[in-house]
Parts: C-alpha cells; structure tokens; sequence
C-alpha cells in the first residue's frame, strides 16, 4: 500500500467526516433539508470513491451501504426518522473506526459490519419502496453477478456521479483540460501515471489526484468487461460481505427501539477493535509511521509565515552576537583596552534584549501552533446527550458558549474522557425524567450548559445542569457507611465540603447503578485526570436546581511561569497559577497556632493550614527558623507552603520525569534553569492531598470561616500597596497584569518620553515619583506593575512593594486630585487609593476611545444599581468606554425611582445591596409592562454559578463584577455592534508574582 497515497486519503477523509456526526443530527432536526442531505452524501460517497481505488475493501463495502441509504433518500425525498439517523450514525462511527485503526496501524481492523450493512441494506430498499414493504428478491445467491450494464449507460453514470453537483470533481473542465495537456487523456494513461506523477500537474491537487485514480480505475474495468460496482440506485440484495439475504418484515421499518437495535446500539461509544492474531505482534513495524500520523496537526500558513520571520530575526541577532564575541576574543589576544571592553559590553545590552524579545515571540507563536479550539472535543457532545436522550426517555437541551477557547492539543486530549463521564453523568443522574421536572414545575426539557473561558492565564470550563442537584445530607451518610468519615465529622462538615466527598473513589449518590454512569462512581478518576494535566475541579450543587463542575485548567503545560524557592538544600518551582499570595511568617510572629498537631496561620481572621514544604517532601528535618509562606489553592482547598527563602519568577519549560518518579503525587515535572541545575515542579494538588487534617483541625479551620468559601463583603478587594516618597498607595489587582523586577537599562526614551520593550510590544513607561513631582530613586534593579486593559499595556515604575493583599477598600475620606479615589486605612496607615483609569488616561490619552460600532450608533443609555462607591467609581469610566450615558443609582429602591420616570437600554445591578437588592429590583422590573425589553444584567464578586436558577430567572445573565471583556461581549449581543476588546478578570483568581519584598 502506497504510504503517501494512504496518508492523502486519510487527511480528506478525516476533514469530510469532521462534520458528518453534527449534520446527520442537524437533518434530524430538519428531515427534508435537502442542501444538508447532499452534503452528507457526497461526503460518504467521496470515502467510498477514494477507498476503492487504494483497495480499502472493508472502508469502501460500509461506506457503500450508507451511501445507498442516504442516495435512495435524495432520489425518493425520503425524511429523515431518528430512526434511520440513529443507523446512519452508527454506519459514520464504523467508518470513522476503520479511518482511526488506519490511522495508527495503516490497515483496516479484524471488525465484522455485516449486521450492520444488512441494517442498512434493508432500509435502503425499505425507503425506495415508499415505507410499505415493498418485496425485494431476497433468493438470489450469496455472491451472484449482476448482469453487465451497457457499457454507454455505465460510463454516462460514471461520468454523472464523478461531476454533478461537485460529487467527485470541483470544475471537472478545467482539470480535463489539465490532463489533456500533460498528456494524460485515457484512463490507461492516468493509471499509468499514478498518484505522484498527477499531484504534480499543473492544477490539479492531491486530494483531486485521488478521485481520478478512482475514476479512471472504473473506466478501465468498463473497458475489460469487468463489473463496476453498482451505483448508489442500483443496489444488490445482498451485502457483499454475507451469504444470507436481509429480511423486511412488510409493513414496518428496518429499525425500531423494540426490533432492530436495544438501547445499547446507539450509544456513543464507538465498535471496540477485534485482537489481533495470534502470533501477529502488538507493537507492528509501522508504529513509527502511525506515531507520525496519529501526531500531525494543521497550522495556518499565516503562523509559519510569522515564525519564519522571527527565526531570520533571530539568525541575524545571532551573526551581530558572534561578531561582538569575535571582537571580545581578538581583544583578549592583544590586551584589550578598558574603553574597547566598555563599548563590548554596551553593545551587548541591547543584542541581550533583542535575543529575549524574539525569544518571547518565537515562543509565543510556537505555542499559537499548538492550540487548538474546545469545540474539538466538544464536538460529541450534541451526539452523547442525543442518544442518551433516547435511551433514558429523557428530553435534554445542550447549550455551549466559549467553543473558540483556545488550549493546547495534549490537555484537549487529556480532558476529553472526563469531560465525557461528566456529561453522561449529568444526563444520568442529574437530569430528571420529563414527567418529574414537570411535577417539580420546570419545563420538561433539561438543560445542560457547557461554558469556557479564559481567566488570568488559565481557561475555566463550566458544567452545569438543571436537574435534580445533589443532596449533600446523603453524601455524608455515604461516606459514614464507608468508613470514610465518622459520625461526627460528618455532623461538622459544611455542605459544600460534603460534595467534595464525590471525587472519593466508590462513593455514589445513586439510588440504582447503571451501565452508563452513576454520579461519584469513576468521579476519582476524573478528578485524577483533570490533576494530572495540571488542572482543578470543584463541585456546587443546590438540591432541586442542578449541579455545577467548575475545572480550571492552564492554557499549556509545555511552558509555564513559575515561582522559585528555595527549601533546605533544594530549589523547587510553584506553578504560578497555583499561587495566591506570599507571607513574610517569623517564627516568633502571634499569628502561629497549633490544633490537634497541625500548624495555622492566623491570616485576616481565617486559619490557613502550613506545612513546611521539606517535611511534606520528606527531606531532611530543619531548623524552626520562620521563612516566607507561599499560598497555594487546588481545587476548593488552599494552604501555606513554608519554605527558606522566595527566588523570583522565571518561565520554565516543563520537561517530564522519569519513569521512577511519575506515580510521585507530589511532582508535576521538571525543568533546567539557565546555569544548568534541574529543578522539581510541585504538583500543588498532591501537596494539599498530602496534607491529611484530623478531624478536630477540619473543625476548627471550618468554625475560623475558611472553608465558608465567599467574602463576606462586597468591597473587599485584592489589593496591591506600594510605596513612593515615604506614602503609601493601594491600587487594585484588577488590572495589574504582572509586576516585575527589570535590571537598570531596560527602560529607554523614544519620541520623547520613556517606553519599555515588553513581550514584543513597546508600551509607555510612567514613573510614580514624577506623577507625583518628586525625584526618581536609583536602584539596582527597576521595580515595575505591568498594567493592562482593553488590549493596551502599560508600565507603572514604584519604588517599592509593600503588600498584596485582600482588604475592604472603603473610601473614609474622598480626594479633590483626578488621580485618587480617595483615602482608606491599611495595616492603620493612611493610604491613597489611585483611580487606575485616570493613571491609564495620562499614560495614553486615546485609551478609552476604542468603542467599536457603538459609537456611529450614538450613545444608549444604562442604569447602574450599585451601592459600593469603590465599584461605582471604577465601571462607570468603563461603561462610558463603551459609549453609554451612565445613570447610576446607589441602591434597588433608588433604581426604581429613576425607573418610574424614564427606560434605559439596560440595566446593570448589583446583587447585594441596602433597601431593595438586585433579586428585588430585577423581580419588580418583570412586573412592569413599559419595562418588558429592558435586559437586566447582575454582577456579583461570589462565582456566577453560586447563584441558583431560581434565584436567576429574571437576569439575562449573571456576570462578575471584574469579567470586564464578558460585561463588553454580553452589550455587544444585546445592541448588535462588536463588543470592546478587553482583558479577561484579573482579581481573585490571578497567581501573583511579588517582585519587592512580601511584608
């Protein structure tokens, strides 16, 4: 078998079956589509043409059989039943099974589809007969030929299925035309040529080569007498691969749920390979070419274009490099001169810079390559919840937003097994039946919502349905019945750390165990699968109203940013996501406490559980001696990891272990710093498994309000707090992107003022000291806040970090200077809280003037309920950034005043507030007629999801309150103009990476 012929095949056939699972179920919907019906067929039949040639004879008999079917119903204007698509599914997984085991061993699997092409077979002549049962020469032999058509007949036929409607061959005169001139008129003269000789003429492409080979093989048959194989309307009795007729009972369909096929046939899973042999190897000699096919991937040519730009940037840095060093060598023979040294290593200052920036850009556009969109794995799902619909008698509706998230192809990979099990679950076992969602007052059809988006560096992914949620009081005496919990920890435990207890292996909720899914049987290997890609899940429920899985997952695991310590004689690195904040902790400081032999941190009032990171690795024992604490969160749990002494950040390019350290819980990888050492990635979800708390310490961390989970007020804030001439300032975290330590240098003056090169960009660079008139202080190294928004960067200079922090940042005295907010107390100083807009204003004056479409419209107007000043302050510069005229009220009561006298557009509320709360409001608003088509848009600081759908019904959407690119894309829908490009969330949930000293 021709490699490269095989290896063309396969690329189209993969691409034309891409689609075929979603439009059968598409023409499901719509059975007399007919556009939709004929793209469905030439895609089988193009499998079917192109297989024949290569001698795929398996691939082409089950292709040829539901290309029958689907021809019959073109010609008969046949509609399309569940039924007849169920079969028609089942005959694409066959050939999508076949294509995969080609795929990785390059030949057709030990399968056997004769049921199924019998199936098929009887319905196609079950629809040419008009649905009665027709009668259909079932006697004839196994085996018999068909007498020959006339040769003019045959090739007219030929000819017709090879161009009509783009069936085989895309401006079919044209490519005749081209074989006319590189001599390759006849049949005999294409075959002869084969398939290298006709890719390479003149406009004609692989793929087209293919359909000729194809073509030209049944013309040659024709003219050697031989049989051609019958067209899609003239099919035998019998399928090629049996010896028995297939029966049709007159009068009823092929396929029923009680006749043809059980439940089981439309399942999602795919026919299972036979073994192979005996004595035929498992590894065969082709696995390198299969391990070459099975990890090909498409890039745009676009892409390439970029990174070939970036490498010839990067070979002519390297020649301006090699001649510096040329010039350091010769002047080390003939002693070199001190000035000769000084101009050496100035120019090398810059060659260092220019080498990091096409760096950072190769790396940038090397992971682009890499990244493919969620819709790739979420591409089954309509099927799954399809034929389990059918299978449980259940109506479920599927709902997916954020199908353009990007992530790279091995976590995709790794995420596509638990995604599944959480889905089949959540038809299971979550979503009720239609008799008893109509008995609880819901519509009898359940929804299951699958969301993703991109947050601080990390992509989150949300499962959610409305069914019967998850009660946590049976999870707790699940667990006291497994011995997992005693009785009375169980009483203690809070609920939302009861369903936690879910991803505990063995431990179902389920009254009955099924063959399909059971919710908490297998969950533990979800959870394990989603941690080993370095990920987290979290599950919310609230009984009678569904279920929420949260899995936060990082874009890529080839290159991560990291935080570095140091911990007794070992360097180890902390994925950055991981990180939540970072705490100076002496060993004599009154916040330490100890309950039941485990160590706490007081920290803001809440015990945070310590560990020191030599002890939980087992090394060596060290001396008390204080150090720094790094916190890290996994999934709905977070501690603090003790270690000697924080290094920095660094970029590292995550290698894998080996063998004798992959099933170590606590290890995710490792990597190679720049002087050659190897430093261990820790793996923060085996840390906190790892940590085992007693039950009296559980207790006591729950009663302290850690494990409560929310912030009990709505203005607390991640705060950054710096110092400039002896002050104190806060700004918040919100749109601080990343603060970083720079050597002297990396500043520099262009067009007047100061910019910096920063991750392939130039952005302007303000010094907070001269904001403020005061003198600039040198230092050995440039400490700078990276701040970002609406697409834009800009770079703050301090003088020094003092504190990352949470803190109710409530205004106690308000400024006269555009540049602050006002003024609040911090660790009981008087602090200076900045207006980060105005600061984005004076370094770039057009910064919010991007409004899009919005503003050719003219300027609409939005009510916004909010009762915090702090976050009145900071969204309306927003909102008007987007071109609204802002009406603001401080809290639901007052909203209804403005509303009683005009209507907004929409309407932006708060959830929490004094008098009349968002849920009041939006409530109050349903009633009013006049106000019908105004949207009412909720923003919270809690998660979107931990609001149930009862609570939900009168919002359009519930959004957080920094989800500033979601706020822009959900106006852009409502008022049909693009939304604003902004930055994702940039609060609670970023890791943060301290370049000054933790406090």
């Amino acid at each position: 078998m021709d490699e490269e012929l095989l290896g063309e095949f396969l690329v189209e056939s993969n691409e034309n079956m891409a689609a075929i699972e979603q439009q059968l179920m598409s023409l499901e919907a719509a059975s007399e589509d007919t556009e939709l019906l004929d793209a469905i067929f030439r895609t089988v039949h193009t499998v079917k043409g192109s297989c024949g040639f290569i001698g795929l004879t398996k691939l082409e008999k089950v292709a040829h059989a539901g290309e029958n079917v689907l021809g019959k119903m073109r010609s008969t204007r046949y509609p399309a039943s569940p039924e007849i698509v169920s079969m028609l599914l089942e005959c694409a997984d066959a050939i999508q099974v076949i294509l995969d085991e080609l795929q990785a061993n390059r030949q057709e699997p030990d399968v056997d589809h004769s049921a199924l092409i019998r199936r098929l077979n009887a319905a196609e002549r079950l629809i040419g007969s008009g649905g009665a049962g027709a009668p259909v020469d079932d006697e004839a032999p196994a085996g018999r030929v068909v007498a020959a058509a006339e040769p003019a007949e045959v090739q007219q036929e030929i000819v017709q299925s090879s161009t009509d409607e783009g069936d085989w061959l895309d401006d079919f005169e044209v490519i005749r035309g081209a074989l006319d001139g590189a001599g390759l008129s006849t049949p005999q003269a294409v075959l002869q040529a084969g398939f290298n000789v006709l890719k390479e003429v003149p406009g004609i492409a692989a793929p087209q080569a293919l359909k000729l080979l194809g073509v030209a093989k049944k013309f040659a048959a024709l003219a050697t007498g031989a049989q051609p194989d019958p067209s899609p309307d003239k099919p035998e009795g019998v399928a090629p691969e049996t010896g028995e007729s297939a029966e049709v009972p007159s009068g009823k369909p092929p396929v029923s749920e009680e006749t043809a096929a059980p439940a089981k046939s439309v399942a999602t899973e795919k026919p299972a390979v036979v073994a192979k042999k005996a004595g035929v190897q498992e590894t065969p000699p082709e696995t390198a070419q299969a391990g070459k096919a099975a990890e090909t991937i498409r890039v745009d040519v676009a892409v390439l274009d970029e990174l070939m730009n970036q490498v010839g940037e990067l070979v002519l840095t390297r020649n301006r490099l090699l001649q510096v060093v040329s010039r350091a060598g010769g002047g080390m023979r003939h002693a070199m001169q001190v000035q000769d040294a000084a101009e050496v290593m100035k120019s090398l200052v810059p060659l260092s810079r220019d080498i990091n920036h096409i760096t950072e850009s190769l790396q940038d556009r090397l992971l682009k390559t890499r990244m493919q969109p969620i819709s790739t794995i979420w591409g089954t799902v309509p099927r799954i919840v399809r034929d389990m619909g059918r299978q449980l008698n259940k109506k479920i509706n599927v709902q997916m937003e954020g199908q353009e998230t990007e992530l790279d192809r091995t976590i995709l990979a790794a995420l596509k097994d638990p995604l599944t099990h959480i889905i089949r679950n959540s038809c299971d076992h979550g979503i009720e039946l239609p008799s008893e969602r109509m008995q609880n007052g819901k519509p009898d059809t359940g929804t299951l919502t699958l969301t993703a988006a991109q947050e601080a560096g990390s992509i989150l992914i949300v499962i959610r349905d409305d069914g019967a949620g998850i009660d946590a009081a049976r999870v707790k005496a699940k667990a006291v019945d497994m011995g997992v919990l005693t009785q009375d920890a169980a009483d203690a435990m809070s609920d939302a750390a009861a369903l936690q207890l879910i991803f505990h292996a063995g431990l179902s909720t389920a009254k009955q165990v099924s063959n399909i899914s059971g919710r908490g049987v297998g969950m533990d290997v979800v959870k394990n699968a989603i941690e080993k890609a370095g990920g987290s899940v979290e599950i919310h429920s609230v009984p009678g109203n569904g279920t929420t899985l949260r899995i936060r997952i990082p874009l890529t695991m080839a290159i991560i940013s990291a935080m570095l310590v140091s911990a007794g004689s070992q360097m180890f690195a902390i994925p950055q996501m991981s990180v939540q904040e970072l705490l100076a902790a002496d060993a004599g400081s009154e916040h330490w406490c100890a309950i039941a032999g485990q160590r706490f941190f007081r920290l803001r009032g809440q015990l945070l559980p310590v560990v020191r990171l030599t002890d939980s690795l087992g090394m060596p024992a060290v001396d008390d001696a204080g150090g720094s604490i790094v916190v890290v969160h996994a999934g709905n749990r977070r501690i603090g990891l003790l270690v000697d002494d924080i290094i920095g950040s660094e970029e590292l390019v995550v290698k894998p272990l080996g063998m004798h350290f992959r099933d170590v819980p606590v290890f995710g990888g490792c990597s190679i710093l720049g002087d050659g050492s190897v430093v261990p990635i820790l793996e923060c979800n085996g840390v906190v498994q790892s940590l085992k708390l007693s039950a009296e310490a559980e207790l006591a961390q729950d009663e302290a309000g850690l494990d409560g989970g929310r912030v009990d007020s709505e203005e607390m804030q991640h705060t950054l707090v710096f110092r400039g001439l002896n002050q104190l300032y806060a700004i918040p975290m919100m749109l601080v992107e990343r603060l970083e330590s720079l050597p002297p240098g990396s500043i520099e003056r262009s067009g007047g003022r100061e910019v910096l090169q920063y991750r392939g960009d130039v952005i302007p660079v303000l010094r907070w000291n001269r904001i403020l008139g005061g003198e600039v202080v040198q230092t050995e190294e440039d400490c700078c806040l990276i701040i970002a928004d609406n697409g834009k960067r800009m770079c703050l200079h301090v003088d020094e970090v003092e504190d990352i922090l949470q803190t109710p940042l409530r205004i106690e005295m308000k400024s006269s200077e555009d540049m602050f907010l006002g003024t609040t107390v911090i660790h009981e100083q008087s602090t200076e809280v900045i207006d980060v807009f105005e600061l984005l204003r004076l370094a770039d004056p057009e910064w919010f003037t991007s409004g899009g479409n919005a503003h050719e419209e003219g300027r609409r107007t939005i009510l916004f309920a909010e009762d915090a000043p702090f976050f009145r302050t900071m969204l309306i510069p927003v909102l008007e950034s987007m071109a609204y005229e802002v009406w603001y009220a401080r809290d639901g009561q007052e909203a209804c005043e403005i509303l009683d006298r005009q209507v907004p557009d929409v309407v932006l509320t708060d959830i929490e507030m004094p008098r009349m709360n968002g849920y009041e409001l939006a409530e109050w608003i349903s009633g009013q007629p006049r106000l019908a088509d105004v949207p009412v848009i909720a923003i919270s600081s809690a998660p979107p999801d931990a609001y149930d759908v009862e609570h939900r019904r009168h919002f359009h959407t519930v959004l957080s309150k920094m989800d500033r690119q979601g706020l822009s894309e959900c106006l852009g829908r409502l008022h049909g103009h693009e939304s604003v490009e902004c930055n994702p969330p940039q609060v609670f949930e970023r890791p943060v990476l301290v370049g000054g000293r933790p406090s």
